[in-house]
């Protein structure tokens, strides 16, 4: 049997640090978001299939705006059980009809965001005030 060589603690890598849970990602980095749209509260069920939760709300937003980066994120208490999760933009068609406009983000466990590279432009459309 070889004898293997033993690592004292300071020789590890440091610990992962992992995000905390419900707080934005790229605060740091580009300070606090300076638009937040909440859906909700909903309980997930304790059994059963997956739940495909569809909200629909106000974006708040009153003129088009370029986004710099957009999360979605769940609570920290919905975070455990939060796997997956879309946001779509909708807007009024001519005819008055809601319609998909463009994917906004997802959450997935482990993504933190997504940054828009500098000088391109993801458009957050004014929301219909009618």
């Amino acid at each position: 049997m070889r004898d293997l060589p033993l690592v004292t603690s300071e020789e590890l890598p440091p610990a992962k640090e992992f995000p905390v849970p419900g707080e934005f990602h790229f605060a740091e980095e580009l300070g606090p978001p300076d638009h937040v749209i909440k859906s909700e509260k909903w309980d997930v069920p304790a059994s059963g299939q997956d739940y495909w939760w569809e909200p629909r709300v106000p974006t708040g937003i009153t003129e088009n705006r370029c986004i710099k980066a957009v999360e979605t994120i769940p609570s920290a208490a919905a975070s455990g059980s939060t796997h997956h999760g879309v946001t779509t933009l909708l807007t009024l068609d001519e005819d008055g009809e809601w319609e998909w406009n463009s994917l906004l983000s997802e959450f997935a466990m482990g993504k933190l965001g997504e940054k828009i590279p500098k000088g391109a432009c993801r458009v957050a459309p004014a929301e219909f005030d009618g």
